[in-house]
Protein backbone atom coordinates (compact mmCIF):
# COMPACT_ATOMS: atom_id res chain seq x y z
CA UNK A 1 0.00 0.00 0.00
CA UNK A 2 1.73 3.46 -1.05
CA UNK A 3 2.38 5.79 1.80
CA UNK A 4 -0.61 8.24 0.44
CA UNK A 5 -3.06 5.84 0.78
CA UNK A 6 -2.26 4.29 3.91
CA UNK A 7 -2.82 8.32 5.09
CA UNK A 8 -6.29 8.71 3.49
CA UNK A 9 -7.26 4.94 5.08
CA UNK A 10 -6.01 6.58 8.16
CA UNK A 11 -7.84 10.04 7.89
CA UNK A 12 -11.13 8.27 7.48
CA UNK A 13 -11.04 5.86 10.25
CA UNK A 14 -9.77 8.70 12.87
CA UNK A 15 -13.59 8.89 14.05
CA UNK A 16 -13.20 5.36 15.88
CA UNK A 17 -10.05 6.55 17.69
CA UNK A 18 -11.79 9.41 19.22
CA UNK A 19 -14.22 8.17 21.73
CA UNK A 20 -13.33 10.44 24.46
CA UNK A 21 -13.51 13.46 22.50
CA UNK A 22 -13.29 15.66 26.05
CA UNK A 23 -9.77 13.98 27.19
CA UNK A 24 -7.78 16.66 27.84
CA UNK A 25 -3.94 16.27 26.74
CA UNK A 26 -1.23 15.62 28.95
CA UNK A 27 2.54 15.84 28.97
CA UNK A 28 4.18 12.62 27.90
CA UNK A 29 0.90 11.63 25.76
CA UNK A 30 2.14 10.56 22.27
CA UNK A 31 0.37 12.17 19.03
CA UNK A 32 -0.31 10.93 15.85
CA UNK A 33 -0.77 13.90 13.44
CA UNK A 34 -1.96 13.49 10.21
CA UNK A 35 -2.53 16.13 7.32
CA UNK A 36 -4.13 15.34 4.36
CA UNK A 37 -1.92 14.96 1.04
CA UNK A 38 1.05 16.03 3.34
CA UNK A 39 3.22 13.35 3.99
CA UNK A 40 6.14 15.69 5.59
CA UNK A 41 3.84 17.24 7.99
CA UNK A 42 2.96 13.67 9.42
CA UNK A 43 5.04 12.52 12.38
CA UNK A 44 4.06 10.92 15.74
CA UNK A 45 4.97 13.44 18.48
CA UNK A 46 5.52 13.16 22.57
CA UNK A 47 3.97 16.35 24.33
CA UNK A 48 7.28 17.55 26.29
CA UNK A 49 7.14 18.77 29.73
CA UNK A 50 6.16 22.07 28.90
CA UNK A 51 3.04 21.11 27.60
CA UNK A 52 3.84 21.70 23.58
CA UNK A 53 5.15 19.56 20.68
CA UNK A 54 6.90 20.51 17.69
CA UNK A 55 5.97 20.58 13.78
CA UNK A 56 7.21 21.31 10.59
CA UNK A 57 6.32 25.09 9.79
CA UNK A 58 4.37 26.04 12.89
CA UNK A 59 7.30 25.62 15.35
CA UNK A 60 6.35 24.54 18.81
CA UNK A 61 2.45 24.55 19.43
CA UNK A 62 0.85 24.34 22.72
CA UNK A 63 -1.01 21.01 23.28
CA UNK A 64 -1.11 20.17 26.95
CA UNK A 65 -4.78 21.02 28.60
CA UNK A 66 -6.77 21.36 25.03
CA UNK A 67 -8.58 18.33 23.71
CA UNK A 68 -7.42 16.19 20.57
CA UNK A 69 -10.35 18.36 18.18
CA UNK A 70 -8.97 21.95 20.00
CA UNK A 71 -5.57 20.75 19.27
CA UNK A 72 -6.45 20.08 15.47
CA UNK A 73 -8.56 23.22 15.02
CA UNK A 74 -5.12 25.26 16.36
CA UNK A 75 -3.10 23.20 14.24
CA UNK A 76 -5.33 23.47 11.26
CA UNK A 77 -5.62 27.27 11.69
CA UNK A 78 -1.22 27.94 12.32
CA UNK A 79 -0.49 25.64 8.62
CA UNK A 80 -3.11 28.09 6.48
CA UNK A 81 -0.80 30.39 5.48
CA UNK A 82 1.12 27.88 4.12
CA UNK A 83 -0.99 25.47 2.89
CA UNK A 84 -4.32 25.76 1.07
CA UNK A 85 -7.05 24.42 2.94
CA UNK A 86 -5.75 22.02 5.26
CA UNK A 87 -7.13 18.71 6.92
CA UNK A 88 -5.59 17.81 10.24
CA UNK A 89 -6.46 14.80 12.68
CA UNK A 90 -5.25 14.71 15.57
CA UNK A 91 -5.12 10.79 17.16
CA UNK A 92 -3.71 10.49 20.82
CA UNK A 93 -2.17 6.87 20.49
CA UNK A 94 -0.76 6.89 23.89
CA UNK A 95 -1.90 7.89 27.31
CA UNK A 96 0.71 9.23 29.81
CA UNK A 97 -1.57 8.89 32.15
CA UNK A 98 -2.51 5.78 35.28
CA UNK A 99 -6.56 4.53 36.07
CA UNK A 100 -8.62 5.26 38.96
CA UNK A 101 -11.24 2.44 39.65
CA UNK A 102 -14.53 3.18 41.06
CA UNK A 103 -16.50 0.13 42.85
CA UNK A 104 -19.47 -0.20 44.70
CA UNK A 105 -22.77 1.27 44.10
CA UNK A 106 -22.28 3.57 40.84
CA UNK A 107 -24.52 2.95 38.08
CA UNK A 108 -21.20 2.04 35.48
CA UNK A 109 -18.78 0.90 37.94
CA UNK A 110 -14.40 0.53 36.65
CA UNK A 111 -11.41 2.20 35.47
CA UNK A 112 -10.98 5.72 34.17
CA UNK A 113 -8.20 7.70 32.86
CA UNK A 114 -7.18 9.84 35.51
CA UNK A 115 -5.24 13.20 34.41
CA UNK A 116 -3.85 16.26 36.00
CA UNK A 117 -6.48 18.26 38.68
CA UNK A 118 -9.14 14.99 38.41
CA UNK A 119 -11.55 15.00 41.40
CA UNK A 120 -14.00 12.52 43.08
CA UNK A 121 -17.04 14.30 41.87
CA UNK A 122 -16.06 14.26 38.39
CA UNK A 123 -15.24 10.80 38.34
CA UNK A 124 -18.69 9.86 39.72
CA UNK A 125 -20.29 11.77 37.23
CA UNK A 126 -18.24 9.65 34.68
CA UNK A 127 -19.46 6.76 36.18
CA UNK A 128 -23.06 7.71 35.80
CA UNK A 129 -23.41 8.50 39.41
CA UNK A 130 -24.48 6.76 42.56
CA UNK A 131 -27.37 3.96 42.80
CA UNK A 132 -30.26 4.54 44.63
CA UNK A 133 -29.00 2.49 47.51
CA UNK A 134 -25.08 4.65 47.92
CA UNK A 135 -23.87 6.07 51.31
CA UNK A 136 -23.03 9.06 49.64
CA UNK A 137 -21.63 10.44 52.82
CA UNK A 138 -19.08 7.59 53.36
CA UNK A 139 -17.05 7.05 50.47
CA UNK A 140 -13.81 5.80 50.98
CA UNK A 141 -10.36 6.10 48.63
CA UNK A 142 -8.01 3.70 49.20
CA UNK A 143 -4.66 5.20 48.24
CA UNK A 144 -1.56 3.11 47.75
CA UNK A 145 1.51 5.39 48.48
CA UNK A 146 4.21 5.12 50.44
CA UNK A 147 1.87 3.69 53.33
CA UNK A 148 -1.71 1.88 51.95
CA UNK A 149 -4.51 4.87 53.49
CA UNK A 150 -8.14 4.72 53.63
CA UNK A 151 -9.48 8.40 52.88
CA UNK A 152 -13.43 8.83 54.18
CA UNK A 153 -15.48 11.39 51.87
CA UNK A 154 -18.79 12.69 52.49
CA UNK A 155 -19.61 13.43 48.87
CA UNK A 156 -23.15 15.54 50.00
CA UNK A 157 -20.43 17.99 51.80
CA UNK A 158 -18.65 18.45 48.81
CA UNK A 159 -21.66 18.69 46.52
CA UNK A 160 -23.21 21.48 49.15
CA UNK A 161 -20.13 23.48 49.18
CA UNK A 162 -19.60 22.35 53.19
CA UNK A 163 -15.62 20.78 52.23
CA UNK A 164 -13.27 20.63 49.24
CA UNK A 165 -14.11 17.91 46.66
CA UNK A 166 -10.76 15.41 46.55
CA UNK A 167 -7.88 15.63 44.31
CA UNK A 168 -7.09 11.75 43.13
CA UNK A 169 -3.88 9.76 42.35
CA UNK A 170 -3.49 7.59 39.31
CA UNK A 171 -3.86 4.07 41.59
CA UNK A 172 -6.73 5.14 43.22
CA UNK A 173 -9.34 2.90 44.20
CA UNK A 174 -12.78 4.42 45.31
CA UNK A 175 -15.56 2.25 47.05
CA UNK A 176 -19.26 3.66 47.46
CA UNK A 177 -20.63 1.40 50.06
CA UNK A 178 -24.35 0.46 50.62
CA UNK A 179 -26.62 2.63 53.17
CA UNK A 180 -26.70 0.46 56.15
CA UNK A 181 -31.01 0.70 55.59
CA UNK A 182 -30.88 -1.30 52.27
CA UNK A 183 -28.41 -3.78 54.14
CA UNK A 184 -31.16 -4.56 56.64
CA UNK A 185 -33.65 -4.59 54.05
CA UNK A 186 -31.69 -6.83 51.95
CA UNK A 187 -31.47 -9.24 54.78
CA UNK A 188 -34.64 -8.55 56.56
CA UNK A 189 -36.21 -9.90 52.64
CA UNK A 190 -33.77 -12.80 52.86
CA UNK A 191 -35.45 -13.94 56.18
CA UNK A 192 -38.38 -13.19 54.94
CA UNK A 193 -38.24 -15.77 52.33
CA UNK A 194 -36.65 -18.07 54.50
CA UNK A 195 -39.55 -17.64 57.20
CA UNK A 196 -41.97 -18.13 53.95
CA UNK A 197 -40.07 -21.18 52.60
CA UNK A 198 -40.12 -22.98 56.38
CA UNK A 199 -44.17 -22.27 56.85
CA UNK A 200 -44.63 -23.68 53.46
CA UNK A 201 -42.62 -26.86 54.39
CA UNK A 202 -44.35 -27.05 57.88
CA UNK A 203 -47.37 -26.72 56.34
CA UNK A 204 -46.87 -29.06 53.59
CA UNK A 205 -45.38 -31.92 56.27
CA UNK A 206 -49.12 -31.32 58.80
CA UNK A 207 -50.97 -31.82 55.64
CA UNK A 208 -49.25 -35.24 54.52
CA UNK A 209 -49.35 -36.22 58.56
CA UNK A 210 -53.41 -35.52 58.61
CA UNK A 211 -54.03 -37.28 55.81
Amino acid sequence: MKFKTLIAVLFLTVPAFCAEEEYKISSDDVLEIFVWQNADLCRSVVVQTNGKISLPLIKDIQAEGLTSQQLTQDITNRLIPFIKQPQVSVIISKFSHREVTILGQVKMPGSYPVRKNFKLVELISLSQGFTETAATDDVRIVRNGTERQTIEVDVDEILEGKTDDVVLEPGDVVFVPQTTWSETTTFLDKIATTLTLVVSIITLTVLLIHK
